[in-house]
């Protein structure tokens, strides 16, 4: 029979079980060379398998990459919980090869690594709009990112970075990820300068107490783009020592000259406080970060008591949390309860968690629980030995 589904609590709770594990195995070989296979696997089978090694030719450091990963994607339960979900008919797919090779020539500092992704394959972090991903569904795109760096007098740091159908960004799939992702037909090439410092004599005039003034510049080229050549920079300084104040620009050909407005931070008695004007001054946003962490002895027993609470100018408080952390000997317990904003009911409660872990050397138990908004959400027991 069908029926309507509501976001209601229920009599009975429905359960599903799994189980994880995370294997790494390494094997080295003459000193030179290492190989090593990072694999994790469930119930459902493994969720990744990736080969990979590290060598060095001459004085070039080699690490190259083969990833076989099953799509997942991300859901949220009944009690707004996180969760994974295999994409049907999750199947293990060839994901992503890269090789990185590094190296330091003089002062400089060389990185250059390519990549052959799946550019289509989802990422298990977010909602998968379609119910299928098989090997029809793939697009394999190739790439490289071309890093040099070097630090000069006064720590002023120079970079320079290319990309050639890649860029800096994260590729994921569950349990795995790297910093660069293929993308098709993109092309630039951009220089940066950082940390300059600059003398500002009028700086102690009518009392202001401006110091530590630096300048950041980039220049970048995009051939490929409608935006050709991009011209930034940034200005951070410190006033009355304790309030931290940046503005940026950008220069854009053909477009012209953006602001990107200015940005106040400092330290208050109660935590960080972060503020947003934008290029004419109007204020656009702020938000006050709270923080509390004491140390326990209780004389059985130490621990950490932290509590945490975010407000902004557009919803007031936005998130609240405490934990509650205690270790004695080889056993130790955390509790942690979590509140967060809702669009029909404001701030609300979300979660609380318990874990115990007990260490008896080389094997390590632990048991996790969390309760949702309709009861208990997530049960967990974990067992590692470490050889």
């Amino acid at each position: 029979m069908d029926e309507t589904k509501l976001d209601t609590p229920c009599e009975r709770t429905v359960f599903s079980w799994d189980l994880d594990i995370a294997l790494r195995f390494a094997l080295e070989l003459e000193d030179r060379w290492e190989l090593w296979l990072d694999a994790a696997a469930g119930f459902a089978g493994f969720e990744h398998v990736v080969f990979g090694g590290r060598g060095f030719l001459g004085e070039v450091t080699v690490k190259p990459e083969l990833w076989l990963a099953i799509p997942f994607e991300s859901v949220l339960d009944v009690n707004n919980l996180p969760n994974s979900a295999i994409i049907s008919p999750g199947e293990m797919l060839f994901a992503a090869a890269q090789v990185q090779a590094s190296w330091k020539v003089d002062v400089f500092d060389i990185r250059w690594t390519s990549v052959f992704q799946d550019i289509n394959f989802p990422d298990p972090g977010r909602d998968y709009p379609y119910l299928h991903y098989g090997i029809q569904s793939q697009s394999f795109a190739m790439g490289t990112v071309v890093n040099v760096s070097t630090t000069l007098a006064n720590d002023v740091g120079v970079g320079f970075q290319a990309g050639f159908g890649a860029e800096p960004g994260g590729f994921r799939v569950k349990g795995y990820s790297t910093s660069v992702r293929a993308v098709p037909d993109r092309l630039y090439a951009r220089v940066s300068v950082n940390n300059i410092a600059l003398n500002c004599p009028w700086c102690d005039s009518w009392g202001a107490l401006i110091d530590r003034v630096r300048l950041g510049l980039s220049f970048a080229v995009e051939p490929k783009e409608e935006t050709f050549m991009r011209v930034g920079g940034s200005i951070i300084f410190n006033l009355y020592k304790s309030i931290r104040v940046s503005t940026s620009f950008n220069m854009v050909v053909p477009e012209g000259i953006e602001w990107g407005g200015i940005s106040v931070s400092a330290k208050t008695p109660v935590g960080s406080l972060n503020l947003h004007f934008g290029p004419e001054g109007e204020f656009k946003s702020g938000t006050l970060n709270m923080n509390y962490r004491t140390q326990l002895n209780l004389g059985w027993t130490s621990g950490i008591f932290t509590a945490r609470a975010t407000a902004t100018s557009q919803r007031g408080i936005s998130s609240a949390s405490a934990s509650l952390s205690l270790s004695q000997g080889t056993f130790s317990s955390n509790y942690n309860i979590s509140y967060a904003y809702q669009s029909d009911r404001g701030l609300a409660f979300a979660s609380f968690s318990l874990r115990f872990r007990l260490n008896l050397n080389p094997l390590q138990v632990g048991v996790h629980l969390t309760f949702g908004r309709y009861g208990l959400g997530r049960f967990t027991v974990s067992t590692g030995y470490v050889f």
